[in-house]
């Protein structure tokens, strides 16, 4: 699969060159006029901020011009030193502070410490690095100390001002440590370090051991690539960033490719989250020399996703998380939020897109967000028109969140170019399906791929519809009375998958959210004629009209002649009627999702999320319909969904366990339920 972020090569330079410059203005003057009030999403989710900010990196004490308003704490350990907070100079407090840590350690000094520490470190960074380096050394030590060392046990408030500020201290001074050391690696040429590096760093002519080792995860050692600070960015466009306070660095690690036997369903450079604890040992303060016997701390790279808390000695601590960059930062290049676009405009060049590493290739396909599991139940994502898997990014951060689901979902993402009539994507899916099944689970044994969960947002429902419905001969009879194997229709194997189809079995659950099952009202014939004028039709179905007009003489049937995807939005489309009278199979469980959103002072009834009516979305068959105040665009990634989301996976799990897992297998769950005390109801 090709890449979504593609460092320095262009993402489309061959849809550049060959677009007609009339078609591009006209495609702009239908992005501004229809499709972004209509179906367009959110494409630029990440945006770069200025970390080196003294405002940002200064302690909340800090008044107006700078100057450190000591805290209660901090005023009390200078006393009992008798240091004067004003005459005396910050270098002595903190020599002095230090040498009575050395002599009698409190909590109070430790505190001090790391306050007065953070706030001269920041101050002489930049006249001073190095300095300062060792300053940021010193407050993780202490820091470390005040959090974790079992001398303090009973005496620390874990709830309390001191500890919660010496825990931000911990965060943000060994953060920038480690932007130091990393800056330092890559002054020689080295990378930035991963699970297995063992190197010497220096800092102000003194020297550690730094050992990197990797925590419980589902990612490998070898696969941390290239490592990124996540408070380096911020999140744009996106409703909620899912975050957890606690100890640790949260980073972007960008994956390197390995022997996984699905690494064709990761992006290039796919970035996860990864956690960052620098913890000491026992040995103690920085060496003057390089020498073997040299205190050793450990760069830990833990995955907040498989786990939620740090131990250190019998201290337990929530583990700091950033979850929703990592996931956005597949799409920060530039030319990545064009993705959506090109796929609708220019559907054909969506599966001839260069990537700078491995030549020409489709981008459509399956991705993985995370190594592929045998032991979980795969939840497939399919977005809507003129849009891309980025979409997901809210809801699949807060699924992800969730440590019930993660255990026991994992989530493929299905990218397609929107410009096609969603009946022939439909027909795609299929067959991509099938051939991700089949590579992960050849002898098809695998209980866990036999309970998948489909969802699909506004046209991704009904692309996802036609997975887990019978068509029977009712979309055959829009185009001809005459049955299909007696036509005169050529090429019959290619056209069957689009006319004939059967649920796939492997799926048994459907959830559509902000789905037009009946069409929407806003695709009138104003909209198709832009729509005509925007989206190159695909030569492939020129070619399949030809091969049914020519055998039945059809003319001008509404099917065969539909160009695009936004004509087959239409609610004249007689597909949609077909579509109704499809029926799904017994054990197939059916959840709905709709946005109704009501502005202003005279509302239509059912309006519906302005884009889909009510009407429309409803469906009287669905085991639960879940109604969202929302915009369409945003009906699938508030909140009120993915809290929707999570009951609709809990009780699709315990009815899955119950179904088809070995009997060893719903045992042990079983019990793991028990033990979780009533998770997921």
């Amino acid at each position: 699969m090709a890449a979504f972020s593609i460092a320095d090569k262009p993402l489309i330079p061959s849809f550049r060159m060959r677009t007609p410059l009339g078609r591009s203005v006209c495609a702009g003057v239908v992005c501004a006029l229809f499709f972004l009030w209509v179906c367009g999403c959110t494409s630029k989710v990440v945006g770069l901020r200025e970390v080196h900010n003294p405002k940002q990196l200064l302690p909340p004490n800090v008044d107006a011009f700078g100057h450190l308003e000591p805290t209660a704490t901090a005023e009390l350990s200078l006393s009992s030193l008798r240091l004067d907070k004003d005459s005396s100079s910050n270098l002595e407090k903190l020599v002095k502070i230090q040498e009575a840590i050395n002599a009698a350690p409190n909590l109070n000094l430790l505190s001090t410490f790391c306050e007065l520490g953070y706030y001269e470190a920041v101050r002489v960074e930049k006249s001073d690095p190095e300095y300062a380096c060792e300053l940021y050394a010193a407050i993780f030590f202490n820091s470390w100390r005040y959090l974790f060392d079992p001398e303090f046990e009973i005496k620390r408030n874990t709830l309390g001002d001191d500890y919660k500020r010496t825990a931000s201290y911990y965060n943000r001074a060994t953060e920038r440590l480690l932007r130091r050391l990393f800056l330092k690696r890559e002054g020689e040429g080295r990378p930035t370090p991963a699970p297995g590096d063992d190197w010497v760093a220096g800092i102000n002519g003194k020297y550690w051991r730094v050992a990197c080792v990797m925590g419980e995860s589902p990612w490998r050692g070898e696969e941390v690539g290239t490592v990124r600070f996540a408070s380096d960015y911020e999140v744009e466009g996106l409703t909620g960033r899912y975050t957890r306070e606690g100890i640790g660095i949260p980073v972007i690690v960008s994956r390197k490719r390995c022997d996984r036997s699905e690494e064709n369903y990761y992006i290039t450079d796919l970035s996860y989250p990864m956690t960052l604890i620098l913890r000491p040992n026992a040995k103690g303060w920085l060496s003057e020399n390089r020498s073997p016997g040299m205190p050793q701390v450990f760069l830990e790279f833990l995955d907040p996703l498989a786990q939620k808390t740090v131990a250190a000695g019998s201290s337990t601590v929530p583990l700091a998380a950033d979850l929703t960059t990592p996931i956005a930062y597949n799409y920060i290049d530039p030319l990545a939020d064009k993705i959506g676009t090109l796929g609708l405009l220019h559907p054909e060049s969506f599966f001839d897109v260069t990537d700078g590493e491995e030549g020409v290739r489709s981008i459509a396909g399956f991705y993985m967000v995370a190594p592929y599991d045998p032991e979980k139940i795969p939840v497939i994502l399919v977005h809507g028109l003129w849009s891309s898997p980025m979409t997901w990014v809210p809801l699949l951060s807060a699924l992800q969140d969730d440590p019930e689901i993660w255990h026991r979902y994992q989530f493929w993402l299905w990218c397609y170019p929107t410009g096609y009539p969603w009946w022939v994507s439909a027909s795609r899916l299929r067959s991509d399906l099938n051939k991700i099944y089949t590579q992960l689970d050849p002898e098809g044994t695998n209980p866990c791929l036999k309970e998948s969960v489909i969802m699909g947002h506004s046209m991704g429902g009904l692309i996802s519809s036609l997975q887990v419905l019978e068509s029977g001969d009712e979309v055959w009879k829009l185009v001809s009375d005459e049955p299909f194997e007696e036509s005169d229709v050529k090429n019959k194997e290619e056209l069957r998958p689009i006319f004939f189809f059967h649920p796939d079995p492997r799926i048994t659950r459907i959830v559509t959210i902000a789905t037009p099952y009946r069409g929407s009202d806003s695709v009138n014939s104003f909209v198709k004629w832009f729509a005509d004028k925007a989206i190159s039709s695909p030569e492939d179905l020129h070619v399949m009209s030809e091969w049914l007009n020519t055998a039945l003489g059809t003319g001008k049937n509404p099917i065969i002649e539909t160009k695009n995807s936004v004509e087959s939005l239409s609610p004249g489309s007689p597909f949609f009627e077909a579509l109704g009278r499809m029926r799904r199979p017994d054990y197939l469980a059916f959840n709905n999702i709709i946005g109704v959103t009501e502005t202003g002072l005279i509302v239509k009834k059912n309006a519906g999320d302005k884009i889909v009516p009510y009407e429309s979305a409803h469906r009287g068959d669905a085991d639960s319909e879940f109604v969202i105040d929302a915009f369409h665009t945003r009906v699938h990634s508030c909140p009120a969904a993915a809290r929707e989301a999570k009951r609709i996976l809990g009780e699709h799990y315990r009815i899955a366990q119950k179904r088809t897992l070995s009997p060893a297998r719903r045992t042990a769950l079983a019990a793991e339920d028990d033990a979780d005390e009533g998770s997921l109801r």
